[in-house]
């Protein structure tokens, strides 16, 4: 007879039990999700962790100090920095005021109306993400300094002024220039609200006797204010963070808000990282709260939907005969803020001093600032490393968001909640504040990437992943599991279904998360300004520097040579996106 033998509890029975469930576990998913999860960790958290460690310290990264609260008596202790916190809220909220004003007409005009040049309208409004901030700042300097400003200087000969009508370097001055420079976030985001709207609630409205400017406040824009809402918050969060308008307008008008109080902190012999840890915290915190905001009005968006499968039709409004005077409108509006400033640009880039646009400057245009950035040591190395860090952030955060968002779509569970969360978490963090995290960081541990590109480019990852995840989640979620499940019937292993299904229907959205992920990195100032250092300066702190300088004309060139760099990279992918891609 055969002996039967029981396993125990404990015996081996339950140890071959369990052994079996770690096999079943380690799948190349499961460990692949561990993985990202302890990648992100390391990105996103334990830089905030160090700032916190840093504000509690008496010394600065690699010196021996003690923890105290001084830090925070000090900063607190400081009525500047109240003025600095007020001024930070006006910025962003007047920030917001103009690029939502002129974002959401813009997006109204295009989805909802019949005006001409819709098209054109559209590429005006867009391009200018691919347009650097530092340029666009300095192009507005170049047209509205009290000094210098090339419309000042034709107002005044115009009017016969004694004084320049516009002065930049205030408050509002800095207002305008942030807000136009954003128009293209809130025009992208109110537009997808806008654009598959249900015509029949604008129809009731005309029908009873209401007019088009009447219609839009009370009909289009409250079914649009989840779009609008979150411009406002996006807008808001951008300004809240910005650097570049800050330091090369407002230190120059006296007008402090916390990015110019933290850059201070850092600068000079007298750095003070402590400090300056101090302030981060505070910004991390109030950038946090409006976050939470925006996930808590768009936990409750279902209510403003009005496409069902109840007759929906998109149609447009009939503008008649002001949709000419509409359409010229947005014409002007965005020539106004795009082309202006890149024309001057242009334009002093072929002059040997700064001089204000006439035909007889022109008999003077010269090549020679295009040499000297050619040329330069700084420029070139600049150049150089912003190119390297663009195309490498690009496609490694592409590839990174990727597989997260699609372990998340597919995957769903704690874990893959946990993991979105962290890789939502850099957006409230400015890149200044993450780049005094990541001076803690690599100053402590001994992982020697402090002062090379390496550090510029993990900073340029996590910055920027949580935009990128966006564009490859919404893309994930358009393919159905079915067909991985098909493939798996057929033999397919979890990678080669990945690269051979998957990839193919998604790479619309990986090109884009590459594109935005490096022109934005080849753009990027305000964690440069502290992680650049010599060989290891970038595009944005070239800039900086020659502009510091007094190098007008160089500047010019420099920036006129970047924008063809940025525009050869994005027509680059988009055509690799269209060749690789799945078409109908």
């Amino acid at each position: 007879m055969a002996q039967v033998t029981i396993a125990r509890p404990g015996g081996i029975g339950a140890a071959e039990t369990r052994l079996q469930r770690l096999l079943r576990a380690l799948t190349w998913q499961n460990l692949l999700l561990v993985l990202i999860i302890g990648l992100l960790i390391y990105m996103a958290l334990i830089p905030l962790g160090f700032l916190l460690w840093g504000a509690l310290r008496s010394a600065p990264p690699g010196v021996a100090g003690v923890f105290t609260l001084d830090n925070f008596a000090r900063a607190y202790g400081d009525l500047s920095l109240f003025t600095a916190i007020w001024n930070t809220i006006l910025y962003s909220l007047g920030t917001m005021v103009v690029s939502v004003t002129i974002g959401t007409f813009i997006a109204w005009v295009v989805e909802r109306t019949n005006t001409p040049l819709r098209g054109f309208i559209y590429i005006l409004a867009t391009v200018r993400i691919i347009i650097p901030m530092m340029l666009a700042v300095i192009g507005w300097i170049m047209l509205l300094s009290p000094r210098i400003g090339l419309i000042n200087k034709v107002l005044m000969a115009i009017f016969g002024l004694s004084e320049a009508p516009f002065d930049l370097y205030t408050l509002p001055g800095m207002m305008w220039v942030e807000g136009i420079d954003l128009v293209p976030q809130t025009f992208l985001l109110v537009s997808a609200a806008m654009r598959s709207m249900d015509r029949s609630l604008e129809d009731a409205a005309a029908t009873s006797g209401s007019g088009v400017v009447r219609t839009f406040f009370r009909i289009t824009v409250p079914l649009a204010a989840p779009g609008i809402l979150a411009a406002c918050l996006i807008i808001f969060l951008d300004a809240f963070q910005s650097i570049e308008v800050p330091t090369l307008i407002g230190l120059r008008g006296g007008v402090h808000v916390l990015s110019t109080e933290v850059y201070q902190a850092v600068q000079g012999i007298g750095a003070d990282v402590p400090l300056a840890s101090t302030y981060g915290l505070l910004f991390v915190g109030l950038a946090a709260v409006g976050m939470l905001l925006y996930q808590q009005f768009t936990a409750t968006s279902s209510r403003f939907v009005t496409v069902t499968g109840k007759g929906y039709r998109p149609s447009r409004i009939d503008l008649r005969g002001w949709k000419y005077v509409v359409s010229a409108v947005c014409i002007i509006l965005l020539g106004l803020g795009i082309g202006l400033p890149l024309l001057i640009l242009a334009f002093e880039s072929f002059m040997p001093f700064y001089a204000m646009p006439s035909v007889e400057a022109l008999q003077t245009a010269t090549l020679d600032n295009y040499k000297f950035a050619l040329d330069y040591p700084l420029t070139v190395t600049a150049l150089k490393n912003s190119t390297l860090l663009a195309l490498a952030a690009g496609a490694l955060t592409a590839s990174l968001t990727m597989v997260a968002a699609w372990l998340t779509v597919r995957r769903r569970g704690i874990a893959t909640r946990v993991m979105d969360g962290i890789l939502f978490l850099p957006i409230s963090t400015p890149g200044i504040v993450l780049a005094i995290g990541l001076m803690w960081v690599y100053l402590t541990l001994p992982i020697r990437i402090y002062g090379t590109l390496w550090i510029l480019l993990i900073a340029y990852m996590t910055r920027f992943m949580p935009m990128a995840t966006r564009f490859t989640y919404t893309a994930i979620l358009q393919v159905h599991q079915e067909l991985e499940e098909a493939a798996a019937l057929c033999g397919g292993t979890w990678l080669r279904t990945l690269v051979r299904i998957t990839l193919p229907l998604i790479f619309p959205g990986f090109v884009t998360a590459f594109v935005y992920v490096a022109v934005y990195a080849f753009r990027e100032f305000s964690a440069s300004i502290l992680l650049s250092y010599s060989g290891t300066e970038v595009a944005s702190m070239a800039i900086f520097d020659l502009w510091n300088n007094g190098q007008t004309g160089p500047v010019a060139a420099f920036s006129v040579i970047i924008l063809a760099v940025l525009t050869t990279i994005v027509l680059i992918a988009r055509s690799v996106g269209t060749r690789i891609g799945v078409h109908a």
